[in-house]
């Protein structure tokens, strides 16, 4: 077999390892998927609009959970109007009824 094939081979087992390798241990729809947000990552909402999703280090980790709060429920929504943001958690209402389990009706029709 010739250097060229042996390379070529080579190559190509080790890129089929390292994906192999890779993918093990990911939820589904791994880090580049829009819909997870998995540990140590953050939503930055800006004046504008304009959202960066970012992966936070030691000092933005210490910094979230000395200045930010903790949400009380698992499920939030972000929302903005103009200028203002809006975050709403999910809570039990006076009828007894989750306040979330309302949000069939909020989407709106196109």
């Amino acid at each position: 077999m010739s250097i060229t094939k042996r390379m070529l081979l080579a190559s190509g087992a080790t890129l089929a390892l390292t994906s192999a390798v890779r993918g093990q241990g990911q939820p589904q729809g791994s880090e580049e998927a829009e819909d997870y947000l998995l540990s140590y990552q953050a939503y930055h909402l800006m004046p504008g609009g304009r959202v960066r999703k970012m992966k936070l280090g030691d000092a933005g980790t210490a910094a979230v959970k000395r200045y930010g709060q903790e949400m009380p429920s698992g499920h939030a929504i972000l929302y903005r109007e103009g200028d203002k943001h809006y975050v709403m958690t999910d809570r039990r209402m006076d009828d007894g009824s989750m306040l979330f389990d309302r949000a069939a009706d909020w989407r709106a029709r196109s």
